[in-house]
């Protein structure tokens, strides 16, 4: 079936569609027909793969190394201090109006961050396109939530999830470029991994890594795997198309 499906995304490339598919298992079976057969071959297909973690849930501490639990450590005294003088709240969202509340403050808070600069390659798909505003109202609180940390009303750090069955999976993270010194994004990770675990989850995927990043998810003992991402190059002469593909129909999907 794998195969099937390839040639028939071979035949759409061919015809002149854009396609473009992200997130697939490297190891699968359809990723490995895109990536090194048939298709690939024909140089109608650009490919890349990422880097993905995922953390078990409940995060197990006592398995990291000293040097890591102490780091852990520290940036937690450093959070308890600060709760000392500040109101320091963390809220996950539980239905679609906080939803879709929480993703406009995301997106304000990674074009802050971003603010005159490109994010790095293999970064997550930037928030503040319009389609993400039906995407979030389509899936629901069922199936998407952001959570969040602030300071005394203040979102710090902010996080898109997606869930399935006992799995969320990171898609993108935001964090404050002025609080960079308190580690937003470490704080978040460890209030939204307690969460989810209360919740009843299994894993926390981390999602689409980013060059840099690879030491920071390290430091909670993830477990390593690759995506693949696919993209059609469509070709500029339909005369190109060999003649076995040219009497073929285009298949509704």
């Amino acid at each position: 079936m794998s195969a099937s499906f390839a040639r028939y995304l071979h035949d759409l490339a061919y015809q002149g569609h854009r396609v473009e598919i992200a997130g697939l298992p490297a190891a699968g079976h359809l990723a490995r027909h895109l990536a090194s057969s048939g298709p690939a071959a024909s140089g109608l297909w650009r490919t890349s793969v990422t880097d993905c973690a995922e953390i078990a849930l409940p995060l197990a501490y006592e398995a990291m190394s000293r040097s890591t639990r102490r780091d852990h450590k520290r940036r937690q005294r450093t959070w308890d201090e600060v709760a000392i003088s500040r109101k320091v709240t963390y809220q996950r969202s539980r239905d679609s109006g906080e939803l879709l509340s929480a993703y406009a403050v995301l997106a304000r808070l990674h074009a802050h961050r971003w603010a005159g600069h490109t994010p790095p390659a293999g970064a997550r798909h930037t928030p503040g396109a319009a389609h993400w505003q039906a995407v979030l109202k389509r899936c629901g609180p069922s199936t998407a939530f952001i959570a969040t940390l602030a300071l005394d009303g203040e979102v710090v750090a902010a996080q898109l999830c997606l869930t399935r069955n006992r799995r969320a999976y990171s898609v993108v993270p935001a964090m404050h470029p002025d609080y960079r010194d308190l580690a937003p994004g470490h704080a978040l990770l460890r209030h939204l991994a307690q969460d989810l675990t209360c919740a009843g989850y299994e894993h926390l995927d981390l999602g689409r890594t980013a060059p840099g990043q690879h030491a920071y998810k390290n430091q909670y003992r993830p477990h390593w795997s690759q995506t693949l991402c696919a993209v059609s190059t469509p070709a500029l002469d339909s005369r190109s198309v060999p003649d076995e593909l040219s009497t073929r129909q285009p298949q509704q999907v």
